[in-house]
């Protein structure tokens, strides 16, 4: 049995926190911290790995920071499949923000690989020739998720003002998969349970939809109950997979 890493992950537009409990057959990159195992005592010290969704695929970044400007960052995808058949890609990277001697470099186009785990390395070097190399991994990850992540569009909250006559909030949205080879995300995903990760009032237990063929949830909440719904719950985004939840931005295609 392996075990997945965490990858970070940026994208823009406003953020909304959801939960997904169950997601069929797909992997993803959540948020990670730390710092990276091992680095020359002189030279260039790199930092973890980080995904960037873009509208044409995932690039990734790696911070790089050296007492000496960098002259070259290069980063390896080695294909985790049980030891068996790996294949290996690397790609050079190009100073995007910051300085030479403290910025962060990011692959110039879109990785474009097949949808399996991966370890990941990377190798910097600076104008005076010193040369550092190390997992871009956080310790005691064995290997980082490249696959189909969740995306949310449209999502509304409503009414914007709740009165005691009416006390319910409704979220409505729509969830899509996002392809990390292209950026497409107009493929609907279905018979995801879409999760208000704030809880009902006095019991914590979150109110839910399940996402219909379209991609569409409704989720109802009446935060001054005391009992959860059994119904739906108040609009929140999340992806599910095994009762992970993470922070994700909505899209606009």
């Amino acid at each position: 049995m392996r075990t997945g890493g965490r990858l970070g992950r940026t994208s823009g537009v406003g953020l909304l926190t959801l939960g997904l409990v169950s997601l069929p057959g797909s992997a993803a990159w959540a948020a990670a911290g730390g710092p990276a195992d091992g680095s020359a005592a002189n030279g260039p010290v790199l930092g973890l790995i980080q995904q960037v969704d873009t509208a044409t695929g995932v690039v990734v970044d790696v911070p790089v920071t050296d007492s000496t400007a960098v002259s070259s960052v290069t980063v390896t995808a080695t294909q985790w499949n049980n030891g068996a058949n790996t294949f290996t890609f690397t790609f050079t990277l190009a100073l995007g923000t910051g300085t030479a001697t403290s910025g962060v470099w990011q692959s110039t186009a879109p990785l474009n690989l097949p949808l399996d785990g991966y370890t990941w390395s990377g190798t910097a070097q600076d104008a005076d020739g010193q040369t550092s190399t190390s997992s871009l991994l956080p310790l005691g990850d064995a290997y980082l998720n490249y696959g189909i992540t969740p995306a949310f569009h449209q999502t509304v909250f409503s009414p914007t003002t709740m009165t005691i006559a009416d006390p319910f909030l409704t979220v409505t949205g729509e969830l899509t998969q996002y392809n990390p080879n292209s950026g497409d995300t107009g493929r609907p995903m279905a018979g995801v349970e879409v999760q208000e990760l704030g809880g009902a009032a006095g019991t914590g237990e979150p109110a839910s939809d399940t996402t219909k063929s379209d991609g569409t949830f409704d989720i109802v909440w009446n935060p001054r109950s005391t009992t959860a719904p059994t119904r739906r719950r108040r609009r929140s985004r999340c992806w599910p997979t095994a009762s992970v939840c993470s922070t994700s931005p909505d899209r606009r295609r």
